[in-house]
């Protein structure tokens, strides 16, 4: 490259990780120059990104992109089965931010279908980890590409839901205190489980049992806050199995066990989980 010119961004660094410590934590608002992009991809286990305040759990075949520094914390906070990530950085030498404020504000994406991101992502990862990588131009234009598909991705799915889609999100949101079966929605609306399910994920972000998940919880959230019922009642009111089970699936989603968020109700975690899209991500 010649050292009289650097492009205005370049791949800087990359590698594969596995977290286990709650230790593990990451404030990019004291991030210093020069400014980057940071692309991170859960392989399996489950990281936690806060966004403006907006707390997202980082579930497998997600990505999240952010520029640095800016808004944003993601760190370990699993009791358990490990975070296995990749990533990669590309600093930035221009004045302009690059991302869409859309898409800083909410830097979360499953790629599971966008398989062209994936095949991208592992490319610069691989690059970068080559023992003889030397910058190179080239290598500048793989990231812009990245990049460019990235937001070309996700301004194209910003599209109206399928029908089924819709059908599915109307009788998840009208049975939001009462366990369902999902097979059984989805041959009521006359599709396969595994079809219904694989488009209800590509069109939300999530499967149609996250999404339940995450209304009945926004219920138990409301019950903690306003009603006088103890955990077992709101367990009972909200169609889960037992308390124990209650306190475990919401100390995974939420961070922290409802008898801690009934006494400091935390508007930002709830509004994490309680947003129902109307268009695609």
């Amino acid at each position: 490259m010649d050292n009289k010119w650097n492009p205005p961004f370049f791949l800087f660094i990359a590698g594969r990780q596995k977290v286990t410590s709650r230790a593990y934590c990451n404030n990019t608002v004291r991030t210093p120059p020069p400014r980057r992009i940071l692309v991170k991809h859960t392989l399996s286990g489950a990281g936690t990104l806060y966004a403006n305040g907006v707390r997202h759990v980082l579930q497998p075949d997600s990505i999240f992109v952010i520029e640095r520094p800016g808004p944003y914390k993601y760190c370990y906070e699993g009791n358990g089965e490990a975070w296995n990530f990749e990533y990669f950085s590309i600093v930035i030498k221009c004045a302009e931010t690059i991302l869409p404020q859309t898409m800083s504000d909410n830097p979360v994406m499953d790629i599971s279908g966008h398989p062209e991101l994936r095949s991208q992502i592992k490319e610069l990862i691989e690059i970068r980890l080559c023992p003889e990588y030397q910058p190179e131009i080239k290598y500048s234009l793989l990231c812009y590409a990245f990049l460019m598909t990235y937001i070309a991705a996700r301004f194209e799915d910003r599209k109206p839901f399928p029908p089924a889609v819709s059908e599915m999100l109307a009788v998840l949101d009208s049975n939001a205190r009462l366990p369902v079966s999902i097979n059984n929605i989805c041959r009521k609306l006359k599709y396969t489980p595994e079809a219904l399910i694989r488009l209800f994920k590509t069109s939300v972000g999530i499967s149609p049992g996250r999404y339940h998940q995450n209304r009945r919880l926004t219920e138990v959230c409301g019950l903690l806050m306003n009603s006088k019922l103890n955990i077992k009642e709101i367990a009972q009111e909200c169609g889960f199995e037992s308390q124990n089970y209650l306190g475990r699936i919401f100390k995974q989603t939420m961070g922290l066990p409802p008898s801690e968020y009934r006494r400091n109700p935390n508007p930002t975690l709830l509004e994490s989980i309680a947003k129902v899209p109307t268009t695609f991500r």
